[in-house]
């Protein structure tokens, strides 16, 4: 803000001065001085509007709205990384559901099922799952065991039965 106030009042005093020496003939060459300097302290006065509708106008477009400038895509990669293994976790979670209600008529309301995944490489692969069975009919006469192995044939990694 300083910069800009300082800016402001040099440019004023440097159109004054040039306003001053022009001279006074009947052409009106005077006119056009003060009509240009008139000009150069409007730009001068209106430049910090230029950086807001610079902004504005990114809101609009889709582009990332930032007080520096400046975007950090190393903070955006990590960002993207950590929602696409969130969501992955999800869906597989999701999936798995239906496929063991599906397979040992559980009831959806009765199981719920948490997917961890490791990355290995570029790839992102479950590293164990955790299936919560809530009290039910279908679910306390289940064989465990027989869940245990059928998860960990399918996804190829450690599972674990918890009771609520």
């Amino acid at each position: 803000m300083k910069e800009y106030i300082i800016t402001l009042i040099g440019t004023v005093l440097i159109c004054s001065l040039a306003t001053m020496l022009a001279p006074e003939d009947e052409k009106g060459m005077s006119g056009y001085v003060k009509l240009a300097a008139s000009l150069c302290i409007l730009c001068v006065a209106i430049s910090p509007l230029s950086s807001f509708i610079t902004k504005i106008a990114s809101i609009g477009s889709g582009t990332p709205f930032f007080e520096s400038g400046e975007v950090d895509k190393e903070r955006f990669k990590e960002i993207y990384e950590k929602n696409l293994k969130d969501a992955s976790a999800v869906n597989i979670s999701e999936t798995l559901k239906a496929v063991l209600c599906r397979n040992f008529g559980f009831e959806t309301e009765k199981i719920d099922v948490y997917v961890e995944l490791c990355e290995e490489g570029e790839v992102y692969l479950p590293e164990s799952v955790s299936i919560v069975l809530w009290r039910g009919e279908g679910t306390l006469m289940t064989d465990p065991h027989k869940v245990i192995d059928y998860v960990g044939e399918m996804l190829g990694c450690r599972c674990e039965i918890v009771y609520g």
